[in-house]
């Protein structure tokens, strides 16, 4: 009983720093949060992802595990309409002018774009599971489609070593080369060799292989030379 209080206890800890923590100002989270969101999203990629986001970014910060499932659970017991979209008109527009803002950034210094890039990877789930969950929750996906619903999510199977769905792994080795045959077609007689023997042009006359190849043919010289 005693280790559930304190877990408990190291929960509500958690999930107040959840609350409390200043995300308009934080820029890095910012920025990784409008390159996952996209330009339009819904309301509930919104609710979702933020959250998702916000989970991940603090739990990487802060090197403790947050579970994001039970914060959302703590979320509709404590009040429900809290799940209601985290980013009103003004973080909307906080998202928004954000997202310019960088981008202005990259047009002046190419440099900045890389860094853009490093942050919306960086505030990706690493999880495959959860990059799962939040592909779900983005909206359905082609069902013909078998490639994962994102870049984000490429990344995250990457970097945990899971296999990519939809990537063909190629053998070094060829298969059927050991079952493979020589050539037999004839070879083709060329245009100056009209008066060479057939024999010969396929390699089989004298003086074609072994040692009678380096012998030397004694040349016939007209006379006076």
């Amino acid at each position: 009983m005693a280790t559930e209080s304190t877990t408990a206890g190291d929960s509500q800890s958690i999930y107040e720093q959840l609350e409390n923590y200043s995300w308009d100002s934080d820029r890095e989270f910012q920025g990784g949060l409008s390159a996952i969101l996209g330009p339009n999203p819904s309301p509930s990629q919104l609710q979702d992802l933020t959250l998702r986001a916000r989970c991940f970014y603090l739990s990487r910060k802060k090197g403790i595990p947050i579970d994001f499932d039970e914060y959302k659970a703590y979320l509709s017991l404590k009040e429900p309409a809290a799940l209601k979209p985290p980013a009103s008109a003004s973080t909307s527009t906080s998202i928004l002018t954000t997202t310019q803002r960088l981008q202005e950034e990259a047009a002046t210094n190419p440099h900045s774009s890389s860094s853009i890039s490093k942050m919306a990877v960086t505030s990706t789930p690493t999880d495959p599971s959860q990059c799962s969950s939040a592909a779900t929750a983005a909206g359905p996906q082609d069902a013909g489609a078998p490639y994962p619903a994102s870049f984000a999510e490429i990344v995250a199977l990457i970097q945990s070593g899971a296999e990519i769905p939809g990537i063909r792994h190629i053998p070094l080795k060829v298969i059927g080369y050991e079952n493979s045959k020589p050539s037999v077609l004839p070879k083709r007689r060329k245009p100056w060799e009209k008066d060479v023997p057939e024999e010969i042009i396929q390699g089989r006359g004298p003086r074609t292989f072994g040692d009678e190849r380096d012998v030397l043919t004694e040349q016939e010289y007209p006379e006076g030379v």
